[in-house]
């Protein structure tokens, strides 16, 4: 009788060592899926200060590399009309006869308008450099130019002839 209760006693000790084993990874699993939950973030709340929202990444093409390129209104000959009515020569210029071609470059967004206005060449005059600058930036916005039917941003370089000689 005794061996039977000791047997009976050590199965009901195993019975609960052995739900115990089994119920242990349950809870642990719960738990953590619920820490697992309280970690992940929510972008579209507002008290998550650190959290930026998603920006489609800006894209910047090259003229050359698009279906629709950017155009001045008016096209080319109106555009060197433009420059030649609106671009001053300094007296420092004329005293250095200056005759040269400026690559002036610059983005046309897509609006038209310009931005990122540079002079790509380094061995020139400030004064020519600046002078090239604003004429570019007093001009009236492009058509934007254009891929697959989207309007699109895009880098464009024109010349500039400058002749200052006396």
């Amino acid at each position: 009788m005794k061996r039977i209760v000791v047997t009976l006693y050590l199965f009901l000790l195993n019975l609960v060592f052995i739900q115990n084993l089994v119920a242990q990874p349950l809870n642990d699993s719960i738990k953590r899926k619920q820490v697992l939950q309280d970690e992940i973030v929510d972008l579209n709340n507002a008290q998550n200060l650190n959290a930026e929202a998603y920006t489609e990444p800006i894209i910047i093409y090259h003229y050359e590399t698009i279906q629709v390129k950017p155009e001045f209104p008016g096209g080319e000959k109106a555009m060197n009309t433009f420059i030649a009515k609106n671009f001053t020569l300094s007296k420092e210029m004329v005293d250095n006869a200056i005759e040269r071609i400026l690559l002036v470059s610059f983005i046309v967004a897509t609006d038209g308008k310009l931005t990122d206005i540079k002079v790509v060449q380094e061995d020139i005059l400030s004064s020519v450099k600046i002078e090239a600058i604003n004429v570019v930036k007093k001009m009236p916005n492009w058509l934007p130019g254009e891929h697959n039917g989207k309007k699109v941003k895009c880098s464009f370089t024109i010349p500039i002839y400058i002749n200052a000689k006396k």
